[in-house]
């Protein structure tokens, strides 16, 4: 039981300074981004971003890819498409092209080009692909540096794991957290507009909240140390738990075939 407490305060150690370093870069590097509702006079909207990131996550799926990979690209995305505006018709182009460029930065091994092309299937040439991709560097200043929610998730629940075991009870499920947070990284109302570490701390929360009389107590060491405010975080989670819930109760629409009928996910 020593050895346990001496390991676990040993992880602590390396993990809330860590957590502090990625709370001073998100301050450093993120900026949130507003995207207009209506029509935008043919760029893009909330709801084409949205579909783009909805490709980017068929495309990560298709690959077998780090969630990272996919966490980092819809961050990209959002930079570029702060930085610039851009046409509806040409938002797969970039979302593809933003996801490939994450991928590269992350993976150790990664799909070519080629690859990349084959599976998207009609969306993209490889001629499209390269030169958006260094459209996407340059516009980016070459700096694919960001704060992703899924790192975050990630140092926040190993530190919960370092937690008395009454207080981790049945917390350990990271793989149902990571498909939340990114569902909520899919829908620009959150994924674009909330802070990456206080929307991973959601998440975290809120999946506490339903297995655990100790959240609370869990939520408010957290705020601590990302200096992130306890009463806007009780928020949050009320947004963020009824958008989980509306993704499960969700019904597709009756529609015409679409390009993004070839990624489907059942």
């Amino acid at each position: 039981m020593e050895r346990q407490q001496r390991r676990d305060n040993h992880i602590m150690e390396k993990l809330i300074p860590l957590l502090h370093s990625l709370a001073e870069k998100e301050e450093r590097v993120w900026q949130p981004v507003f995207y207009p509702t209506m029509d935008n006079k043919g760029y893009v909207t909330g709801i084409k971003r949205d579909e783009g990131v909805q490709l980017m996550i068929c495309m990560n799926q298709a690959f077998n890819l780090l969630p990272e990979s996919l966490s980092l690209g819809i961050s990209l995305l959002d930079k570029f498409l702060s930085a610039c505006k851009v046409q509806e018709k040409y938002i797969n182009v970039v979302s593809i092209s933003c996801w490939f460029v994450a991928v590269k930065a992350v993976e150790e091994s990664h799909p070519t080009a080629y690859e990349v092309v084959q599976q998207a299937r009609g969306i993209i040439t490889k001629a499209e692909l390269l030169r958006m991709e260094r459209i996407v560097l340059r516009k980016l200043d070459y700096d694919t540096r960001s704060v992703c929610s899924v790192e975050v998730l990630h140092v926040l629940h190993s530190l919960l794991r370092t937690a008395p075991s009454s207080e981790t009870c049945h917390s350990n499920n990271l793989k149902a957290m990571t498909v939340q947070l990114l569902k909520c990284l899919s829908w620009h109302a959150l994924g674009a507009t909330v802070k990456p570490s206080l929307l991973a701390l959601s998440v975290i929360t809120v999946h506490l909240e339903m297995v655990s009389s100790y959240w609370e107590s869990m939520a408010k060491r957290f705020c601590l140390i990302l200096n992130a405010d306890m009463e806007y975080l009780i928020g949050l989670n009320e947004q963020v738990g009824q958008f989980i819930a509306s993704c499960y109760e969700q019904i597709k629409p009756e529609r015409g075939p679409t390009p993004m009928d070839h990624y489907a996910i059942e």
